[in-house]
């Protein structure tokens, strides 16, 4: 199957993806075509009525779930003949939702026609259900959104939100085929950033790491600029070897050093940042060594105060054998109230080796 025979454009951003399947769209959810499957959808009202026969013909994931193997998205009943859609967002999604209809009746051999706003739930349901087209329609779908963001800036950049934060399939994977990275190329570029600052702000402040390192300008002092951004806004999370990727300072120095860019405002402001973290660092290792040296102080004094305790319950007890069996604070002498509780709270915890002490009385 080729791209046209695929693909077609119905509107400046709806796309209709044609059917490779049998056409037996009139058996879909028709109890009088004798259906042996309850497909469940939660958040949907209605189950449907279907058939095993064309789902795993058009479906590798709902074939695979057949053969007794595990699937993240859907799990089978056989007692009941139900299969039941697991992904959570059909729960809170309503686009979600009527997206996997729409590829359910896919697989009936039924065109299907997706807004541009349907696009990133249509790529991500195609990946989940493993259509055996998926090669083919996961390629025009992404082309789609692409040539679409780079003639509308705001449409192209709710679509980088939807597929950078919402829809995992669309940003996961081998790094240079995701769909994030593919529209951030198109969206996030000098220029729309400066026509259209929001976009920095809704979307390029809120990339992961990884994600980020990816944008590259060619006008270096711009793209210093956006990264001295980022890392201000993730300020307190970003490690001071992070902090140095994401701006690669030593890359730019080097440029601005040769005279290839004028940017020196741009790295003093860089070298202060680094600079104030390393100082960051540095008083947080001095406090934990101060933490650790009064923890051990603490340690020490303790052992110290055990120690002495023993050796007076160890006089009081040569001088007053007969208390070795009290437990109970109830006798004084002068001087020796304090030393005598202390004595008794050691011998209830068999503190003191009392046979050791060779004390009047003991059997020899």
């Amino acid at each position: 199957m080729n791209e046209c025979d695929t693909v077609q454009i119905t509107t400046a951003m709806d796309i209709t993806i044609h059917s490779p399947f049998n056409k037996t769209i009139s058996n879909f959810n028709n109890e009088g075509s004798f259906p042996n499957i309850t497909f469940v959808v939660p958040g949907v009202e209605q189950s449907f009525r279907l058939h095993d026969r064309e789902l795993r013909i058009a479906s590798t994931t709902i074939d695979d779930v057949f053969k007794e193997q595990s699937c993240s998205h859907v799990t089978l009943d056989s007692a009941a003949c139900t299969l039941t859609w697991t992904c959570e967002r059909t729960a809170t999604d309503e686009v979600y939702r009527r997206v996997l209809v729409k590829w359910l009746r896919f697989c009936y051999g039924e065109d299907q026609t997706f807004s541009i706003e349907e696009c990133p739930a249509a790529l991500a349901v195609l990946i989940q259900l493993q259509l055996k087209t998926k090669e083919d329609v996961k390629s025009v779908i992404v082309k789609h959104m692409i040539d679409t963001a780079k003639k509308n800036v705001v449409v192209g950049t709710d679509l980088l939100f939807e597929c950078a934060f919402e829809y995992e399939e669309c940003h996961s994977g081998d790094y240079q085929n995701r769909v994030d990275v593919a529209l951030t190329k198109v969206v996030v570029t000098p220029e729309n950033i400066r026509n259209h600052p929001e976009i920095a702000d809704k979307y390029v402040m809120r990339l992961p790491v990884d994600s980020f390192e990816s944008i590259r300008y060619e006008d270096m002092v711009f793209e210093l600029g956006l990264r001295l951004k980022y890392v201000r806004y993730h300020h307190e999370e970003l490690s001071i070897e992070e902090k140095k990727r994401v701006l690669k300072f030593e890359e730019i120095r080097k440029c601005c050093q040769l005279g290839f860019v004028n940017g020196g405002v741009l790295v003093e402001e860089c070298k202060e940042m680094l600079k104030m973290k390393d100082e960051e660092t540095g008083k947080a290792v001095k406090e934990a060594k101060e933490q650790a040296i009064k923890e051990a102080e603490a340690t020490a004094a303790t052992e110290k105060a055990k120690e002495e305790a023993l050796k007076r319950g160890e006089e009081l007890l040569r001088k007053h054998p007969e208390l070795r069996d009290e437990t109970e604070v109830g006798w004084s002498e002068e001087g020796t109230g304090e030393n005598f509780a202390m004595l008794c709270e050691l011998l209830k915890g068999n503190a003191i080796p009392t046979k050791t002490l060779d004390l009047p009385g003991d059997e020899k």
